[in-house]
């Protein structure tokens, strides 16, 4: 009798602690639509890989890593989002379309060669970096905006981007 309980147990609680959860979607441009190839996908400790030429993903990891947060990188030109509190009441978790944008305005190559009693030339260059400093600030509060803006989601509820985030535990109310 005791055999036959533990058979039963197991045969109810292993599965339970060795389910393999399999997360896909694509990774998509913003701004085109169009597959972002090679953006490093997965979690903090492990199951990384690239997306392919159509920007999909397939990841196979067990229950203790669906906790964790699933991390989209594609460095230095996209901004990047970390995918928190993913859904474990299915094996197959499609996240559909996840949008990067676009997030780097480029370095300036400006020079500047003067001496200790070029004073113009001082001015100039301060006035120079001043303004470069304001473009760029300028650049990323429009880019702040438009990610402000955007809703991404998942099984028809919107979600809200905030500070590289995606909570999937948080839908947006408006």
């Amino acid at each position: 009798m005791r055999l036959i309980s533990i058979i039963i147990l197991s045969c109810f609680i292993l599965p339970l602690s060795a389910q393999v959860f399999k997360i896909k979607g694509q990774i998509i441009d913003y701004r085109s639509l169009t597959p972002l190839e090679g953006v490093s996908v997965g979690f903090n400790q492990s199951n990384w890989q690239k997306t392919d030429k159509n920007g999909r993903f397939e990841i196979k990891t067990n229950s203790s890593n669906i906790q964790d947060s699933l991390k989209l990188y594609n460095l230095p030109y996209y901004y990047n989002l970390s995918i928190i509190n993913l859904p474990n009441d299915s094996l197959i978790i499609d996240l559909g379309k996840i949008p990067l944008f676009e997030y780097f305005i480029g370095h300036d190559m400006s020079t500047f060669n003067y001496r200790w009693y070029h004073f113009r030339r001082k001015r100039h260059a301060r006035k120079h970096w001043k303004k470069e400093a304001q473009r760029r600030q300028n650049y990323f509060n429009k880019m702040n905006a438009i990610i402000d803006y955007y809703r991404f989601v998942f099984r028809n509820t919107s979600y809200k981007i905030e500070d590289h985030i995606i909570d999937l535990s948080t839908p947006t109310k408006d």
